[in-house]
Formats: C-alpha cells, sequence, structure tokens
C-alpha cells in the first residue's frame, strides 16, 4: 500500500512539472513577439531611405496591364413563336326560301314632263317646200309663227327642213301660185355706182323673185351684149372683169331674168336695168 501511494505521488509531480515547462516555453514566445512589434513601430521611417545610397538608381515601375472594360451583354434575339393558322369551322348551312311575290312596296311617284302634243283641231297637213319659212307657211293661213311652232312642237322657229310634214289651220289649202314676183332689189354693185374695178372681181348680188335659174346680162352703151350668164338658185354671180368682161372703160347696165328648169323666163318680171361705172380694164381690150 505505501509502495503504491509513492508511485501515484510521483506521477502527479512529473505532469506538474510537464504542465509548467509548456506554459513556460508559451509565455516566452507571447512576449518575444511583443518586443518585435514595439520595435518596428518605434523605428523611423526614413531610416530606410538613408541607407540607400545616392548613386542606386531607383527601382523601374513595371506598368500594370491596361484594365479592359467589361464586356457588353447583348440580350439574346426572340425567337418568333410559330403562327397558328386558324382552322376555319364549318357551320352548317341554313337554306331560307321566301316568296316575295306578294309583298309590294310603296310605290314612288316620278314626276314626268309632258310630252309636246301637236294640235288635233288642225286636220290640215302642210309638207314644208324648199325656201319655205315658218312665217311664210303661216301667212298663208292664216296664222302666226308662234301658234304654228306650239301646234307642232318646233322648239326652234328657225329651224325646219324640206318635206316636214306640219298641222295648219283650216279645212283646204289655199291656192298658191308656183311663182311668186317678188319685188326686185339691188345689193352690190349698187345702182350707179362709178369707177368699178376693171381688173378684180365683182360680185353682182340682188334679191327677187324665186326661180330655179337665173341668168345675168351685160350691155355696154351701145346696148350691145358684153357678157351673160345663167347661175342656179342663188341671187348672186361673182364675175373676174380683167377675163369676162375685158371691155373698155365706160357706162353699162346690167340685168337679171327669172328662169325655169327648161331655161324660161317665169310669168316674173325681170330685174334691171341697174347701171355701173367700170374703170379700164387690161391693155388692149
Amino acid at each position: 500500500m505505501k509502495g503504491m501511494k509513492y508511485m501515484a505521488g510521483a506521477a502527479f509531480i512529473l505532469v506538474s512539472l510537464l504542465i509548467f515547462t509548456v506554459l513556460t516555453i508559451i509565455n516566452l514566445q507571447i512576449n518575444s513577439t511583443r518586443i518585435q512589434q514595439q520595435e518596428l513601430m518605434q523605428q523611423p521611417i526614413n531610416d530606410q531611405q538613408q541607407d540607400i545610397p545616392p548613386s542606386t538608381p531607383l527601382a523601374t515601375v513595371t506598368p500594370r496591364a491596361t484594365l479592359r472594360p467589361p464586356p457588353t451583354f447583348e440580350p439574346p434575339t426572340p425567337t418568333r413563336q410559330p403562327t397558328l393558322s386558324p382552322t376555319p369551322t364549318e357551320f352548317p348551312t341554313l337554306v331560307i326560301e321566301v316568296d316575295t311575290s306578294q309583298i309590294r312596296g310603296l310605290e314612288t311617284e316620278i314626276p314626268t314632263e309632258e310630252a309636246c302634243q301637236p294640235r288635233r283641231d288642225w286636220q290640215l297637213i302642210y309638207e314644208v317646200q324648199a325656201f319655205d319659212t315658218l312665217e311664210k307657211i303661216a301667212n298663208q293661213y292664216g296664222t302666226n309663227a308662234w301658234a304654228l311652232a306650239e301646234a307642232n312642237c318646233i322648239a326652234d322657229m328657225n329651224v325646219i327642213s324640206i318635206g316636214q310634214r306640219l298641222r295648219v289651220p283650216g279645212d283646204a289649202h289655199p291656192t298658191v301660185p308656183q311663182y311668186v314676183c317678188d319685188p326686185w332689189e339691188v345689193l352690190t354693185p349698187m345702182d350707179w355706182a362709178y369707177n368699178v374695178d376693171g381688173m378684180g372681181m365683182v360680185t353682182f348680188n340682188w334679191r327677187g323673185p324665186r326661180s330655179e335659174r337665173y341668168l345675168v346680162r351685160v350691155f355696154d352703151a351701145n346696148g350691145t351684149v358684153v357678157f351673160e350668164r345663167t347661175q342656179d338658185r342663188a341671187q348672186n354671180m361673182t364675175v373676174n372683169f380683167a377675163l369676162d368682161l375685158p371691155s373698155a372703160e365706160g357706162q353699162y347696165t346690167w340685168y337679171v331674168y327669172p328662169l325655169d328648169l327648161n331655161f324660161q323666163q317665169i310669168p316674173c318680171r325681170e330685174g334691171g336695168p341697174w347701171h355701173f361705172h367700170k374703170s379700164e380694164g387690161p391693155p388692149g381690150s
């Protein structure tokens, strides 16, 4: 028992010594570290600069690499989604049959212009002839041109055509001679015209009875016919004095004879005499 107690006491002493030794070593290391830190703090900053000799070149500063800009991030391109094609939906066809034959709407009255109607109480028909005028026809039947135009629905009294059939008043057509001997009137050259150009063109122009043909005849001062020519219907005639009447200067007389289709004078007297003085014609006439 005594030996065991001795061994336990010895072991306790050894352990205590070991713990004390370890704690002492740790404490010494801590103190050494504190002393070094204090020395570094107390050492002046310029000591290191004074140790560098003046002839020693400074170390070359190597430039660092240039910082690159941050990368640009592009948004991803949106991808189109496929379009869905609508599928037509078939519906059943509805057929509706409606009979509209018996349906009538309101009738719209369209104003109509009353068409002109010829006078029914005028039973006599006249056919328009050459040289007729509405006024001339009205005078033959004892009315006026306005009444005649209204009775026949004529808009323009100055426009009628040969062969046009007109309603006229009365029970019988008046007796009209084939030719009307209207009075004669000279237009050009005027009667007793002086110094008519013997080298130019001259137009004989007149008014008188209407006929199918006319004969113009010119006499000189001695009563000799120096020019004559026929013309159909027109009451004027143009003459080239230099060619057709190359007579000498002097006084001349002219007449107009109304003729029928057979070149016979109608039952009306001739027009004239009318006179003119002509200047000298071409040389040698």
